[in-house]
């Protein structure tokens, strides 16, 4: 498939994009056709005229199963199913609770300062149906860390499924989940300082990479809600989620998911087609590389029969 694409596209298609085209087939295992790889202007009007550019469903199925990797799975799922999703925080649960063991999360003024920041940002930016949740989060902190020491116990059990910070940042209303997001976000900048002054390094590292798969799972849980009634959802979608669960803090994504957005918004267009027989899709790649390859012939032809290009006699 990359000598097809280099074939008919030639160097019609920008370095970089053509660059990311072969990251996202040989790191991501997404399949791309060439009528998606070229971004020469006679090609991609070709292209949209004949609907050779969208995404069909095998290269979402191979989008998701890149995406669920980035939570720590494999063995990426194609299908974003709730019960797929459930298991894999059972699981981050799980390796959290061997990583940090016995730790002591050492909270102290400055950890109270900055829960109050958040309570305050909420007060002035949401309405106080959005305000009250997020207080009582903070309230809850606030009491369980009175002298100045959290648990790693109690911060498992305040970050566990089901409990209520997890299911405010899953709340629907966009400055709920918002805010006690960034009630975890400092939570958990809180235990990075602790491990690291503690010398604790190897644990530091590995909190670090379960926090990172952790945010990966919440922009899957986002991305679920998208779904048309096939499981569906259009892959550029990710970019704005991304945004949406990061905020500010976009630069720490982890840059498995950051290519795949890339790939998502640059590939991959529209939602696929459930259903649709193969023939179709199909015949719509053939007519473009008929199209593309004729207009390969001509390019050829022009470039032969330029006067510098004739063989001198």
């Amino acid at each position: 498939m990359a000598v097809v694409n280099f074939w008919l596209t030639g160097d019609e298609s920008s370095p970089e994009r053509a660059c990311l085209a072969r990251k996202a087939q040989a790191h991501y295992g997404i399949n791309l056709r060439p009528a998606q790889v070229t971004d020469a202007p006679a090609l991609e009007r070709t292209a949209l005229a004949f609907d050779a550019q969208r995404t069909l469903p095998e290269q979402f199925r191979q989008f998701i199963r890149a995406l669920v990797r980035t939570t720590g799975v494999e063995q990426g799922n194609a299908y974003l199913s709730y019960a797929m999703l459930r298991q894999i925080v059972l699981d981050q649960e799980k390796r959290l609770q061997d990583i940090l063991g016995n730790t002591v999360i050492e909270t102290g003024p400055d950890f109270t300062a900055r829960l109050k920041q958040v309570v305050e940002k909420a007060d002035r930016g949401s309405l106080p149906k959005a305000t009250v949740p997020v207080q009582k989060l903070a309230q809850a902190l606030l009491q369980q860390t009175r002298d100045g020491t959290l648990s790693s116990e109690q911060y498992l059990a305040f970050t566990r499924l089901g409990e209520d910070l997890m299911s405010a940042m899953k709340s629907y209303d966009p400055d709920i989940a918002h805010f006690s997001r960034a009630l975890k976000d400092m939570l958990d900048d809180t235990l990075e300082t602790t491990l690291h002054r503690n010398g604790k390094e190897e644990a530091l590292a590995s909190f670090r990479k379960v926090r990172q798969q952790e945010k990966n799972l919440l922009v899957l849980r986002e991305l679920a809600r998208l779904r048309n009634n096939y499981s569906m959802f259009a892959p550029y979608k990710l970019d704005e989620v991304l945004l949406d669960v990061y905020g500010d803090r976009i630069d720490q994504a982890s840059d498995d998911i950051k290519d795949l957005a890339e790939i998502g918004t640059t590939f991959l267009q529209g939602t696929p087609r459930s259903g649709e027989s193969f023939l179709i899709p199909l015949f719509n790649s053939l007519a473009w590389m008929a199209v593309a390859l004729g207009h390969r012939l001509v390019t050829y032809c022009r470039t032969a029969l330029k006067p510098g290009s004739e063989r001198k006699r």
